[in-house]
């Protein structure tokens, strides 16, 4: 791994210095056209410093595919997936009922989100560096057909509303400028196809939008679980409240009812205790007029 950085930085240096190099003997030639036409030897060497640059463009891009394809491309999503969000929202080589592993998935509310990194870097990338002329149309068939097939797999394994999914599958691209030459620069169609089968394609930077926005949803889902268990307090807090009120209308009646009936007791217990007392007073005095 540290030969093929030492290579990289080396060949990516190289190109650097051949561009500069070009670009100063571009503006010597101009600046000098007027006067004198161009030497062939002069010519020669811009020819072959054209021939050593796209040798060099062609060896760096031989060290950099290996890099943003397969592993690391997975490994990239990985990275920015626990850049921003918790832990417990990550649910990396996700398994389904049927077997297939999504590379990585994001838990939001009680479904979660598909995400795809195996993006077909080698494929792809040639069909879109070629030169447009008698093989374009070649060339944008080939390329419909393996973007549209990737496409179509992705919607087939990763889109499982039944197994709690979303009903749209995320294709992570970890490459700007290959997401910029696919779907921004050639207006081939094969975004809107991708949208159409509910599977949306994400460079690096559009899926750092995209986290965001889950971030802050999860935030939003958050504080909603909390006012529902608030809600859910409040709810049995009224049961019970209502459970009271009811036994306390209950207990008021009887007591109410225990007063009336103790007021007529006590009515009573006094006309009785009133006749009573009279009939003991009468008592005597009818003793001695019968005597």
């Amino acid at each position: 791994m540290e030969t093929l950085q030492i290579y990289l930085i080396a060949a990516i240096t190289a190109a650097c210095l051949l561009a500069l190099l070009s670009l100063v003997l571009l503006i010597q030639i101009r600046t000098r056209k007027r006067e004198t036409a161009m030497p062939a030897e002069l010519i020669s060497r811009m020819d072959r410093i054209d021939s050593i640059a796209r040798e060099m463009e062609t060896l760096t891009r031989a060290f950099l595919v290996p890099r943003t394809r397969g592993g690391m491309g997975e490994q990239l999503l990985e990275d920015l997936l626990k850049a921003w969000l918790p832990p417990q929202y990550i649910l990396l080589q996700h398994r389904f009922n049927n077997g297939t592993r999504v590379d990585a998935a994001v838990r939001v509310g009680d479904r979660i989100v598909s995400i795809d990194a195996k993006f077909p870097y080698e494929s792809i990338a040639p069909l879109l560096d070629r030169e447009t002329g008698g093989q374009n149309r070649t060339r944008t068939g080939e390329l419909r057909k393996i973007f549209c097939g990737y496409v179509d797999d992705i919607a087939a394994k990763y889109i499982r509303p039944e197994e709690k999914t979303f009903h749209f599958a995320l294709l992570y691209i970890p490459s700007e400028n290959l997401y910029y030459r696919a779907f921004i620069e050639n207006q081939n169609g094969l975004m809107d196809y991708a949208l159409k089968k509910s599977v949306v394609p994400v460079s690096p930077g559009s899926l750092f939008i995209y986290l965001q926005t889950i971030a802050v949803g999860l935030k939003g889902f958050a504080l909603s679980r909390h006012q529902q268990e608030l809600m859910e307090s409040l709810y049995m807090l009224q049961r019970d409240f209502r459970s009271f009120a009811k036994s306390y209308t209950v207990t008021g009646t009887q007591l109410r009812n225990a007063a009336k009936n103790f007021e007529d007791s006590l009515g009573s217990f006094i006309r009785l205790e009133t006749t009573l007392e009279r009939l003991v007073e009468k008592g005597p005095e009818k003793s001695q007029d019968e005597t």
